[in-house]
């Protein structure tokens, strides 16, 4: 449901051509729907443990993110290799389109309570983004795990 989502996350394989041509293809969808401007749009290139089987160079997935205006990560499912920075990466554009688009709209959050305070703004944001960190980590190790089995 693109209408609810806080963010897209576009992943392809650096092994894979075509993946990175159906990449390419669900960008410019994106793009052109104008979810860039409030949504946070990553374009992830997985499989960088697979180096010697590299089809689609670094700097093809960077040109390809500047183009459609998103982020750009490598990461390796496999060997866990940059798949938190991805996470930290997603929940701070999702977080930072989130204000930009709220002062846009003219709207601003409550003062906050009272220094210390564990009903803070502050206070329960940090547990939501720590109990959704987990979550939306199973989700994407369950994503970028998926061909792992089927290909050694």
């Amino acid at each position: 449901r693109e209408g609810h989502a806080d963010g897209w996350v576009v992943v392809y394989s650096i092994s894979d051509r075509e993946s990175f041509q159906e990449a390419s293809t669900a960008l410019g969808k994106i793009w052109s729907l104008g979810h860039v401007t409030h949504r946070a749009v990553i374009l992830v290139a997985n499989k960088t443990d697979l180096e010697r089987t590299r089809v689609v160079p670094i700097t093809e997935g960077r040109t390809l993110a500047v183009t459609y205006e998103c982020k750009f990560i490598e990461v390796s499912a496999g060997f866990d290799h940059n798949v938190d920075e991805l996470l930290v990466g997603i929940l701070t554009q999702i977080r930072l389109k989130q204000q930009a688009q709220q002062q846009t709209e003219g709207e601003t959050g409550p003062a906050s309570t009272a220094a210390g305070s564990d009903t803070s703004p502050t206070s329960t944001t940090s547990k939501l983004r720590h109990k959704n960190s987990f979550r939306v980590k199973g989700i994407l190790n369950k994503l970028l795990n998926k061909d792992r089995k089927t290909k050694s």
